[in-house]
C-alpha cells in the first residue's frame, strides 16, 4: 500500500504564507525546481536525508547549491475506520 503525504505550509492570521515567499523569493530558478521535486518525492513518501531535531519537529536537508534545509512536522492522518494492520 503506497501512502502520499498532504504538504500543508503555515499560513500567518494576516493570510501570508513565508515559506511561498521564501521559495519565489530565491533568486535561481533551477534551486526553486529542486526544492518542488523534493517537496514532490516527500509527498510521495521518499523522505530521503533528513533527521529528526526536538519537539517532533524534523529538517529535509536538500543537497544543491548552498545549504538548504526546510524544517517539517510530521502527522499521521487517518481516515476514520481506518485499519493498518497492526
Amino acid at each position: 500500500m503506497l501512502i502520499k503525504y498532504a504538504i500543508e505550509v503555515y499560513c500567518s492570521d494576516n493570510g501570508k504564507i513565508p515559506f511561498n515567499e521564501w521559495l519565489l523569493d530565491l533568486p535561481d530558478r533551477a534551486e526553486r525546481q529542486k526544492i518542488s521535486i523534493r517537496l514532490h518525492r516527500l509527498s510521495l513518501g521518499n523522505f530521503g536525508n533528513c533527521k529528526a531535531l526536538k519537539n517532533g519537529i524534523s529538517e529535509l536537508k536538500i543537497d544543491f547549491g548552498p545549504d538548504l534545509a526546510i524544517e517539517y512536522i510530521c502527522e499521521l492522518l487517518a481516515p476514520k475506520g481506518a485499519s493498518f494492520g497492526y
